[in-house]
């Protein structure tokens, strides 16, 4: 997101600010498995797992609800959750080309 942010967007700063201190925190929770040191293999396999949550009527489950924490996920479908698989697809077609 924060690329396609205009150089002089008022909230640019904040972004970075805040997306540098989400991913110092995943990356330390991750450890050896941290998005920043994916490997192809680890990546394909990432996508196959989310590609099993796509139920046989199209629906995606095993999406968190909305919240501020992490919590359980469901069967059901959350309005966002579309969004980021097919942003997560476009990511591993990209590493694909």
């Amino acid at each position: 997101m924060v690329n396609e942010l205009p150089a002089d967007h008022p909230d640019r700063a904040r972004y970075i600010t805040l997306f540098r201190e989400m991913a110092e925190k995943i990356s330390a929770v991750q450890g050896e498995c941290s998005i920043g040191r994916a490997t192809k293999e680890t990546v394909t396999r990432g996508w196959s797992a989310m590609v099993k949550a796509v139920h046989p009527d199209g629906m995606l489950g095993c999406v968190q609800r909305i919240g501020d924490q992490p919590g359980a996920t469901t069967a059901k479908t959350e309005v966002y959750g579309v969004g980021a698989l097919l942003l997560a697809g476009s990511e591993v077609y990209r590493l694909a080309t």
